[in-house]
C-alpha cells in the first residue's frame, strides 16, 4: 500500500470530504488556507502522483486556478518534482468569483473523474498554462488567439465536430460554427441574467463570433479583416469572458449542474469591469464585489 501527501495553499475554502476514485481511498481537507491531499492505493507511486494531479486539474475546472503545490510526498518521503508551469496559476486569477461550480464529494467522484479522463486532456492542459504565471507578460493578443486555437482545437476533436451542420446559417467559416459552442453558454446567461455585456460590447451575438473570427484570421493567418479587434483592452475583455465561458461549457460536458449563481456574479462582475473602463460608471453596478465598493465610496463621501 502506497500513501502519497500534497500540501497546498488554497486561497479560498473548500469542503473536507473522502471519496474512492480509481480504485484509490482519496481523503481532501482543508484548513486554515491549506489543502492536504491523501491518496491510499496498491498502484505505483508514479501512478498515484499522476492521478493526484488529474484531481489538481480538476480543481482549476471548477475554481479557475489551481491551489499552490508546496509538497508531494509517497510513504512519507518528499519528491522533487519539476511541475509543468501550467500548475501554477498568475494571482490575476486567483479569485473566489471565478468559481464556477463548488468542490465536493458530488463534484470530485469516481463518475465524474471517469469522464474527466475521457475529455481531449492536450487542449485543457494548453489552456490551463494560458492562465499561469509564465504567461503574465505575453500580451493579449497572442494569449487570446492561443485561447482560441484551445477552444478550437477541443471542438474538432468532440462531438460537437459533426454538430456544426446544425448551427444556425447565418454563422459563417467553420471556426465561428465551432465557436458558437462555447459563445453560447455567455449568450444563454447574459439574456437570462440580464448581465447586458453584449449591449456594453456594442455588438449582437453573430458580430461577437464575427468578430473572434475575424480577429483570429487576421492575427493567425494575417488575412486582414474588418471586425478583427486591434485594441488590446478589448481582447482582455474577450479573454476573460472566453476563460469561464469554455470551463462552465467543460463542467457540463462532465453532466455536472453549474451553479447560477457563481456564473451569474461572474458576468456581473464582467459587466461592471465594462461600466467602468468604457462608460465610466454610467450604468448601475450589478455585481456584489462593485456594489460594496459604491457603499463604501458613498459613505467616504459623505464623511
Amino acid at each position: 500500500m502506497n500513501i502519497l501527501e500534497i500540501a497546498a495553499e488554497n486561497k479560498y475554502p473548500i469542503k473536507s470530504f473522502d471519496t474512492k476514485i480509481f480504485n484509490c481511498y482519496v481523503l481532501i481537507n482543508y484548513s486554515n488556507g491549506k489543502i492536504t491531499v491523501i491518496i491510499k492505493s496498491r498502484k505505483t507511486a508514479k501512478k498515484i502522483i499522476d492521478f493526484a494531479l488529474d484531481i489538481f486539474s480538476m480543481f482549476f475546472l471548477y475554481q479557475g486556478f489551481y491551489p499552490t503545490i508546496q509538497s508531494i510526498k509517497c510513504n512519507g518521503i518528499e519528491y522533487n518534482i519539476n511541475l509543468a508551469g501550467r500548475y501554477f496559476t498568475s494571482d490575476h486569477f486567483k479569485y473566489i468569483s471565478h468559481s464556477v461550480i463548488e468542490i465536493n464529494e458530488s463534484t470530485i467522484c469516481n463518475n465524474v473523474y471517469r469522464k474527466f479522463k475521457a475529455l481531449s486532456g492536450a487542449y485543457l492542459y494548453s489552456f490551463e498554462f494560458l492562465f499561469s504565471k509564465d504567461y503574465e507578460k505575453i500580451v493579449a493578443n497572442h494569449k487570446l488567439m492561443l485561447l482560441l486555437h484551445c477552444i478550437e482545437g477541443y471542438i474538432i476533436n468532440s462531438k460537437y465536430e459533426q454538430l456544426r451542420a446544425t448551427v444556425s446559417k447565418r454563422i459563417d467559416g467553420r471556426f465561428g460554427k465551432r465557436i458558437y459552442f462555447v459563445l453560447k453558454i455567455l449568450f444563454n446567461y447574459d439574456k437570462k441574467f440580464k448581465a447586458d455585456l453584449l449591449k456594453l460590447l456594442k455588438v449582437s451575438k453573430y458580430e461577437m463570433i464575427k468578430t473572434l473570427s475575424d480577429t483570429r484570421n487576421e492575427n493567425s493567418h494575417f488575412i486582414s479583416k474588418n471586425l478583427s479587434l486591434q485594441d488590446g483592452g478589448y481582447m482582455l475583455y474577450y479573454f476573460y469572458i472566453l476563460y469561464y465561458s469554455f470551463r462552465v461549457f467543460i463542467v457540463e460536458e462532465l453532466d455536472l449542474k453549474i451553479d447560477e449563481d457563481k456564473a451569474r456574479n461572474y458576468f456581473y462582475e464582467i459587466h461592471d469591469w465594462l461600466n467602468d473602463n468604457i462608460y465610466k460608471g454610467k450604468y448601475a453596478y450589478k455585481s456584489a464585489i462593485y456594489l460594496l465598493n459604491e457603499q463604501i465610496k458613498n459613505k467616504i463621501d459623505k464623511n
